[in-house]
């Protein structure tokens, strides 16, 4: 199985550029503007004459993408006349592209670029030519699972997907924190682009016969087999899916792959030219078109995330509401008011800017290419699934689905709150009441006992001696003391 990975002969593929979105609401918006200011301090070359501080803050005011190139993050040393950015930059990482956009008043979100270099690029194919052997894994209860070489490089190459998207990820949180990352819904929307040298990805020609079609093959491991897919319009080449998890891994949740064969993609471009300058005016060319679509996956990704946030508040409101507290209610609202602000404000935004998102009225630099769903094998492709109509209509659906929910839950938990605070205030009268009944037995005994205490210290007994031989009577005179009188006391009993 080993040898069944390797790439065919000719065979080649690298992953030379990822892009990660970030998403701002009013809650993090601050986050955004503290990391533009010290970006401009870093600005190095012929300063631009853009102002991103001030662009960013009046851009909630109005819709659209930051109009020009904002300068690349390059390592120190870069030294270029043009405008670029002084920052350290992730380990196999060239330099950084960014983009801002603000489809709506309360919305902005960062799409940065990250090129790789030579070396990383290519680390997946590393991986399929390297060798594993097949073992055996036992369960915590009981059976075992056998792991073949392939299983263990598909496992591989994802781990090296994640682990790129983590180190962007982590690099962006640090200097630009937004929602996701306040949200710690842990890596950010993602996009990848996947060149080969002979096979399309995901099309008829990715499909190995032989033994291999079992799923022992590299393009299995890379995850580009013949598959349906999205097709670019227009000849360009590029095809897009989402990525399939396998063993169960949720890594990358929100993560597109770009593909085309890279004779395709790279167009006519000098032979002499080195691998970098053949890649990148494609790539410059891909940052400008697709980033707009990577910053609507961005907000489809976000109100999935809001609608299972609410999902898991209504359980917890139902467990809450069982136990009958009344404090524990009032809590969950308080969380429900703070879901609230992005419920009524950012999910409803979202789904009005979509609904202007169409064809007629989308801004030119808004302009996404279109995609269309194709099955493959022979197949032609469905001119009715176009990817950007089915992300804006899945918007508006999910934006409505979030603020009609958030309402309807905000009632739930507040009459719930009533009835339980109603409640616990009827048991509380009804302890106070026999409280007062005990309270005025015992004042009645008190008084009762205080009157008896005053009537027996105005009248006291008259205490009667028992009689006897050795009790002195009060009529008695007086025994005389010994010695007086040359007188004895003596008792009667005496001889």
């Amino acid at each position: 199985m080993n040898l069944w990975c390797r790439l065919p002969d000719g065979e080649d593929v690298s992953i030379p550029m990822v892009w990660i979105a970030e998403v701002y609401t009013p809650a993090t918006f601050q986050g955004l503007l503290n990391g533009v200011k010290r970006i401009e301090a870093r600005t190095r070359g012929f300063k631009s004459n853009h102002d991103i501080y001030s662009w960013v803050t009046s851009a909630r005011s109005r819709r659209g993408t930051y109009a020009g190139d904002l300068p690349s993050f390059h390592p120190p040393g870069y030294g270029s006349p043009v405008p670029w950015i002084e920052d350290s930059l992730p380990d196999g990482v060239e330099y950084i592209t960014w983009r801002i956009f603000a489809p709506s008043p309360s919305i902005t979100i960062l799409v940065a670029g990250f090129a790789l270099d030579s070396s990383r690029m290519r680390e997946p194919v590393a991986i399929l030519n390297s060798e594993h052997s097949t073992y055996v894994s036992p369960y915590s209860d009981s059976g075992f699972s056998i792991i073949t070489p392939d299983n263990q490089k598909r496992r591989y190459v994802e781990e090296w997907r994640e682990s790129v998207i983590r180190d962007a990820t982590a690099w962006l949180q640090s200097r630009m924190p937004g929602t996701f990352s306040s949200l710690n819904k842990g890596l950010l929307p993602s996009m990848e682009l996947i060149l080969t040298a002979n096979v399309t990805p995901w099309s008829d020609e990715a499909n190995l016969d032989g033994p291999r079609r079992f799923g022992a093959d590299p393009y299995t491991v890379l995850d580009i087999r013949r598959q349906p897919h999205w097709l670019q319009a227009g000849g360009r080449g590029l095809r897009l899916n989402e990525t399939r998890h396998a063993f169960g891994r949720q890594g990358l949740r929100w993560h597109l792959r770009l593909g085309a064969k890279r004779s395709e993609y790279i167009g006519a471009a000098a032979a002499e030219e080195s691998e970098r300058n053949q890649l990148w005016r494609p790539l410059h060319r891909t940052d400008e078109e697709l980033t707009p679509l990577l910053a609507r996956w961005a907000m489809n990704a976000l109100l999935a995330e809001f609608s299972r946030d609410l999902a898991a508040l209504r359980d917890l409101a139902m467990e809450t509401a069982s136990h009958d507290s009344p404090g524990a209610l009032n809590k969950l609202r308080d969380k429900l008011l703070q879901a609230g602000l992005h419920g009524q404000l950012v999910a409803d935004e979202i789904a009005q800017s979509a609904r202007s998102d169409t064809k007629e009225e989308r801004h030119s630099f808004d302009e996404v290419p279109e995609f269309v769903y194709t099955y493959g094998g022979g197949r032609e492709p469905s001119i009715e699934e176009e990817l950007v109509e089915n992300l804006r209509q899945a918007r508006v659906a999910m934006g409505k689905d979030i603020t009609q929910t958030e309402g309807r839950l905000r009632e739930l938990l507040t009459t719930s709150a009533e009835i339980t605070v109603a409640a616990t205030n009827l048991r509380l009268q009804k302890r106070v009441f026999w409280l007062t009944a005990i309270s005025a037995v015992v004042a009645v005994a008190a008084a009762i006992i205080s009157l008896i205490a005053l009537d027996v210290a105005r009248n006291p007994p008259v205490e009667t001696p028992p009689a006897g031989p050795n009790v002195v009577r009060l009529t008695d005179p007086p025994n005389p003391m010994p010695g007086l009188n040359g007188n004895v006391s003596r008792s009667p009993t005496s001889p």
